[in-house]
């Protein structure tokens, strides 16, 4: 983000106010936040990724990672069942 763009978040307008230790500081939290967030997508996807690979032998796309990244992912069922009752629709 830009410094102009955190102080339009912050609502600060004008020079003079906020400090430069001010800007610091929010740009460190923002990262803080930013690196969280990363982190937190990459582990979701590669326990998806793990589990299609080991329970159905099937590989993420990346319209899959995306939707493990925005909350949508809905697991594929890989059990017996789920595919009998695929083969009789």
């Amino acid at each position: 983000m830009t410094d102009a763009e955190i102080a339009g978040f912050m609502n600060w307008r004008g020079p003079g106010a906020y400090t430069a230790s001010q800007l610091a500081r929010v740009r460190r939290i923002v990262e803080e936040v930013q690196r969280r967030e990363r982190e937190r997508i990459c582990k979701a996807i590669k326990e998806e990724d793990d589990h299609c690979v080991t329970k159905g032998d099937y590989m993420l796309d990346s319209d899959d990672c995306i939707a493990v990244a925005k909350g949508e992912w809905v697991r594929p069922d890989f059990s017996i069942d789920a595919t009998l009752a695929k083969k009789k629709t």
